[in-house]
């Protein structure tokens, strides 16, 4: 899985994946952005164990620590938060 992240200023310190709702953050492996505000590419090597309905759900983590809101908010006038997810199903 991978993507890109983007914290303004801040920069990008890291970009977690969870899956289903587990609990568990898995971290992604940053690019190097090429300057301090470039979207910053990521990957997570992630292999579903198997067939069925998944949802992955991503989160930036700013350069100053502080992970991304999982609050949504729309993104008139400061901006829109909220963690990214995607239902997917896989079958043989």
């Amino acid at each position: 899985m991978g993507g890109v992240a983007l914290a303004g200023d801040r920069g990008i310190a890291g970009v977690e994946l969870q899956v289903n709702d587990g609990g568990l953050w898995l971290p992604a492996v940053l690019e190097p952005p090429p300057s301090g505000l470039s979207w910053v590419r990521w990957v997570v090597a992630w292999r579903p164990p198997g067939p069925g309905e998944y949802t992955l759900t991503v989160r930036a983590v700013a350069g100053d620590g502080v992970p991304q809101s999982a609050d949504t908010r729309a993104p008139f006038p400061d901006g829109a938060t909220g963690y990214h997810r995607v239902a997917l199903t896989l079958t043989n």
